[in-house]
């Protein structure tokens, strides 16, 4: 039975609980190596699936550039020149560092043209020598390996998990 005491703390403290945000959710639910969970980017894209086909279209409409993350954009045809050449304005960059914040895309966006994809970079974890990422995916190519989950695995290679949307997956690399 609970005090007086801790039943009015519990009572006052209840609001807190009912106003818990998904940064709450995520940050309280990541896998033993820190990533992001499988069921958390889930949420997020499912929640917010327009604002990612958007994104998608974004991209694809700047097909010259290889990444876009908050601080740094490169070319595919050249990583040195700044996309800025190219007419990629601080204007449009904005509008993806405004998209990368809805969608917590702490890792920002990167095109793969050797696996015909595009990635959406949510959880990076870095190491001394090398790292880690965990994400989404969208390519019209099936990806493999496919696995059931993504969580608390270390992997030698890049692995998907596929979503309920077409051309749609979670990644881990």
């Amino acid at each position: 039975m609970l005090s007086r005491r801790n039943l009015c703390l519990f009572i006052m403290s209840a609001p807190l609980f009912s106003s818990c945000s998904l940064d709450d959710l995520e940050s309280s639910s990541r896998d033993k190596y820190g990533h992001t969970s499988d069921r958390i980017l889930e949420k997020v894209f499912y929640s917010q699936q327009p604002i990612f086909e958007e994104l998608i279209v974004m991209f694809d409409d700047d097909s010259k550039i290889e990444r876009i993350s908050f601080d740094t954009n490169y070319l595919v045809d050249d990583p040195n020149r700044p996309a800025a050449d190219i007419g990629f304005t601080e204007a449009r960059w904005n509008q993806y560092r405004n998209i990368f914040s809805k969608l917590k895309l702490k890792g920002g966006i990167s095109r793969h043209v050797e696996r015909h994809s595009i990635h959406l970079i949510a959880s990076v974890i870095s190491y001394l020598i090398g790292g880690s990422g965990k994400g989404y995916v969208y390519s019209k190519i099936p990806l493999k390996p496919l696995l059931s989950s993504l969580d608390n695995i270390q992997v030698n290679q890049i692995s998907y998990k596929k979503l309920m949307k077409e051309n749609w997956y979670l990644f881990l690399d």
